[in-house]
């Protein structure tokens, strides 16, 4: 398996308030491009690309990071078809058992518990938004969709969502534990990656050793960003309060209207 973690920073540039990253050109473009070519993924493609995403997620909470930022657009596709991850603006790091008190991001992807504006925990704020983007990565829609921020905020609290007859029981599954509300109940990156659906084919493709996968960021970076008490770098100018408006995921992922099917594993 290939893993990359992050399109290679060639310079950063930093002023008083920001600071500005330029990375290198990831030649497939977006992860988002690719899930709205054909109105979500194969399962084969997806459980290849998702385990990807869940293995470099598991080395950064080993290293003591979380992302807080995961969805489509924040992932590139490299000209291997392999995962990318170009964006770390709300990435921070964390201590095990201490809680983030930190509330921002999009209301389409962040966590219950940030919706609620709780303390939290970045792993499992992160585990929430890694259902959300397997649910994308499948289906071409945002799990939780509404005419309002009100009412996605409400199905998001309430853990209610539709799985389209067309997902197989392997990733349904896999999308149930992680997608639970309870943030004391939702599994460890660790968990996931054990999933059966995750596991398939690990001995013909098996995951690297840590010091295989290429560096995170300079710390430098996050370390002059936390001094200097900046705020989070505005790539897509979409962050700040979670009760900023739904953005442009939502639009651009209105495709073919489908028939619903419900099932209680699905509000946990």
């Amino acid at each position: 398996m290939k893993i990359k973690i992050n399109s290679k920073v060639m310079e950063n540039i930093s002023t008083n308030e920001y600071i500005y990253l330029i990375m290198e050109h990831t030649g497939g473009g977006q992860l988002m491009d690719l899930i709205l070519q054909n109105d979500g993924m194969q399962d084969e493609e997806a459980h290849r690309l998702f385990r990807q995403i869940v293995h470099a997620m598991q080395y950064f909470h080993q290293k003591g990071i979380v992302h807080l930022d995961l969805k489509p657009e924040n992932m590139g596709v490299d000209a291997g078809s392999n995962i990318t991850f170009i964006d770390f603006d709300l990435s921070t790091r964390f201590t095990a058992g201490k809680k983030l008190k930190k509330f921002f991001g999009t209301v389409l992807h962040v966590a219950p518990e940030i919706i609620q504006e709780k303390e939290y925990k970045g792993p499992q704020a992160d585990i929430w938004s890694l259902g959300l983007l397997l649910y994308a990565m499948l289906t071409g829609k945002c799990s939780f969709e509404a005419s309002s921020n009100r009412e996605v905020k409400k199905l998001i609290k309430q853990g209610t969502y539709d799985i389209p007859p067309h997902v197989s029981e392997g990733p349904q599954s896999s999308l149930c534990e992680v997608l639970t509300v309870d943030p004391m109940q939702r599994p460890t990156i660790d968990y996931v990656m054990k999933h059966p659906w995750l596991t398939q084919g690990e001995e013909t493709s098996p995951s690297p050793p840590p010091e295989a996968l290429l560096k995170l960021l300079d710390p430098a970076i996050f370390e002059n960003h936390d001094q200097h008490g900046l705020r989070p770098l505005k790539y897509l100018g979409i962050h700040g309060n979670v009760g900023n408006s739904i953005t442009e995921w939502q639009h651009t992922s209105s495709l073919s209207a489908r028939e619903p099917r419900r099932s209680p594993a699905h509000s946990r």
